[in-house]
């Protein structure tokens, strides 16, 4: 099977340049029979057969005839994702203002590699890509490594993950550093950054690297490999050869630090102990969108609720539920049949939250953050209730989306420093991040290097926390009963977004 590279006949650079499949499962393609290639694993790039395929019916379709832009990438995604020929491409595009700027910023850097403006430029044609959990991150970048074939030929698309790093097994990441992993996936001998380069130029070629989940390599413990690894990262964001565009992503809303060395937390991050500076000057940093709990528009983008007059009141209960984020959405659509998705959300009821509630001043700083909320916002609450108990009918019908206060950064350090009696800020920084990152809070709008505004994960986080009331497990039920109502079940058929790339081997197949 070859990749993008291109065809030509059974010589050396042709077999230099194929694209080896043991670092992804490819099980038979076949159009006429729909056969679905299964999830990539740690490198992935698409075989020549699914981009020629993805090429044809893109033209037969005329999905870019007017252009290119996030409108015609979602078009795409809808018309080819169910023709189940790509793994990891889905089935159904959420068209949200966080996949709209990915994409946005993807086809930018694709454009420009194409168009060579990156040549005789250093630190340009890279980019720190971070946004909360759940967004879709991930399937963007996926999406747009299948797809980009499509319209623009010349730019080779190669996603990596380090979701898997921390499991052992025949892991090309572990024993391999980023670019030897990628060059054996290309079939670029030698594995050095420089083959690499020169490849691309005698191929003509240009090289789109997506390193997504980078957060999680600074897990590890320091090796020789993750130290190459970085290092290479840190050549990627200084060569100015304008053949290779590297873009990085995480979720972490600490991962600017941790590239540029900013955090001392050798307990948390243990790779930083040995770690290089990526030089945050070459590796700027771009906040993708992640949707408060008030972004309706987003959610209705991903529900896609049929119009009515019942369509914005089942928004806001949904969105009081979960907030609006997709996985959090998607994950109440699949739970919806069995189960209590709410055990999921709060720490006091999950085991992922073990790490938050163990630290006291944590625990503390997140409980007043919220009770903060409720106070800042205690006419809207109260206009949620009847009788002091939350009400399901004016939950729908109070426009809470638009009344409710975030909190400022501002009133964060006043909390702060009731807590500690202190003046420096660091550890609320720490602390905002510790919490965002596992979604128990999320934040919004950085200025000057710290977020602008506070949102709970869902308006119901904010009542769990801070309401005693006896009837409101009572509520819980009723509520989760009423959203069981809503017309969403069948909206989203055969659609995963919640998938797990831990579970897909690397390996020949």
């Amino acid at each position: 099977t070859q990749s993008t590279w291109g065809r030509k006949g059974g010589n050396t650079e042709t077999n230099m340049l194929r694209f080896a499949v043991r670092t992804t499962i490819v099980r038979p393609f076949s159009l006429k029979n729909r056969s679905f290639a299964s999830l990539p694993g740690t490198v992935y790039t698409p075989t020549l057969a699914v981009s020629d395929t993805f090429k044809e019916l893109a033209e037969k379709e005329s999905l870019f005839r007017d252009g290119v832009s996030p409108d015609r990438i979602f078009d795409a995604i809808d018309r080819l994702g169910p023709l189940r020929i790509a793994p990891g491409l889905v089935q159904s595009s959420f068209r949200t203002q966080g996949h709209t700027q990915l994409y946005d910023i993807l086809l930018n850097y694709s454009e420009n590699l194409r168009n060579d403006r990156y040549r005789d430029t250093r630190g340009v044609a890279t980019a720190l890509l971070v946004g909360a959990k759940g967004i879709g991150k991930t399937t963007s970048l996926l999406a747009f490594t299948n797809i980009l074939s499509a319209f623009n030929s010349s730019v080779v698309p190669v996603y990596v993950s380090f979701n898997t790093i921390h499991i052992d097994g025949d892991n090309p990441l572990r024993t391999n550093s980023l670019l030897k992993a990628v060059c054996n996936s290309l079939g670029v001998k030698n594995g050095n950054p420089f083959a690499l380069v020169d490849a691309l130029e005698e191929r003509g070629k240009h090289l789109l690297l997506m390193v997504d989940e980078l957060d999680q390599l600074y897990l590890e413990e320091p090796t020789e490999i993750h130290r190459t690894t970085l290092s290479e990262l840190a050549f990627l964001g200084d060569q100015p050869s304008g053949r290779i565009s590297t873009l990085l992503c995480g979720s972490s809303a600490a991962l600017p630090n941790l590239i540029t060395r900013n955090f001392k937390d050798f307990d948390e991050w243990p790779l930083l102990r040995k770690a290089p500076n990526l030089n945050g000057t070459k590796y700027s940093t771009r906040r993708v969108f992640t949707a408060p709990p008030v972004a309706l528009q987003d959610l209705d983008s991903i529900l896609r609720l049929p119009e009515g007059p019942e369509k914005i009141k089942n928004l806001r209960r949904v969105a009081f539920a979960t907030g609006c984020r997709a996985r959090l959405v998607q994950r109440i659509v699949t739970d919806l049949a069995a189960g209590d998705f709410f055990q999921a959300c709060f720490p006091e009821e999950s085991t992922q939250g073990h790490n938050t509630l163990k630290v006291p001043i944590r625990k503390e700083l997140r409980a007043r953050i919220l009770q903060k909320m409720r106070s800042k916002n205690a006419q809207l609450f109260n206009d949620l209730c009847l009788d002091g108990v939350p009400n399901l009918d004016r939950i729908a019908e109070v426009n809470w989306e638009e009344r409710f206060q975030p909190l400022l950064w501002s009133e964060a350090e006043i909390i702060w420093r009731e807590i500690t009696r202190t003046e420096p800020m660091e550890g609320l920084f720490e602390h905002v991040l510790h919490l965002s990152d596992r979604s128990w809070l999320m934040t919004t709008k950085i200025v000057d290097s710290v977020p602008r505004l506070i949102y709970p994960s869902s308006l119901y986080g904010v009542l769990h926390a801070t309401e005693s009331s006896p009837h409101m497990e009572t509520f819980r039920g009723r509520f989760w009963n009423s959203l069981k109502k809503i017309p969403i079940g069948g909206l989203m058929p055969n659609f995963n977004f919640n998938y797990d790339l831990n579970s897909v081997a690397s390996f020949t197949s």
